[in-house]
């Protein structure tokens, strides 16, 4: 009998008149692996430990769910207040981020307003932090090679 940690995607869409979940195992929780289809409004990580005992895998529970990831644009209260705030249509929606102290919401590319809760990112958010990532390290390598040229010729 041995534990297997396995990796899945919780991808949330549109539905009807609750939410749809689609599930799928991943390899990896690099949101930048996961696909864009176009209705999805965004997704998760989460592990599920499974045991596997004489060929036979028995599910356990689900453990280490990530933030959310979105597709669509991060506004503020003050932005939907700005943006909205003259039309009756998105009055419920002011009134709600008021009401539960909501500071951001996510305008997904399907045209819906999902609550962000802390820690949560659209996907812009974390190809702008991968870009600014790129660029630190780069000019870590800069410095190192001065220092090091620094170093030879002093």
């Amino acid at each position: 009998m041995k534990k297997v940690r396995k990796t899945y995607v919780k991808k949330l869409y549109p539905g009807l008149i609750f939410s749809d979940f689609k599930t799928e195992e991943v390899t990896s929780r690099d949101p930048l692996k996961i696909d864009n289809d176009g209705r999805m409004q965004g997704f998760c990580f989460f592990d599920i430990v499974c045991i596997v005992d004489k060929g036979e895998t028995y599910s356990g529970t689900c453990v280490n769910y990530s933030n959310w990831y979105f597709f669509g644009q991060r506004l503020s209260l003050e932005e939907v207040i700005t943006k909205y705030g003259n039309d009756p249509d998105y009055r419920v929606l002011i009134g709600n981020m008021k009401a539960n102290d909501l500071k951001y919401v996510c305008h997904t590319q399907m045209g819906y307003f999902l609550p962000m809760e802390t820690g949560d990112l659209t996907i812009d958010e974390v190809i702008q932090k991968e870009q600014v990532k790129k660029h630190k390290t780069k000019s870590r390598k800069k410095k190192n090679r001065l220092s090091l040229i620094n170093l030879i010729y002093f």
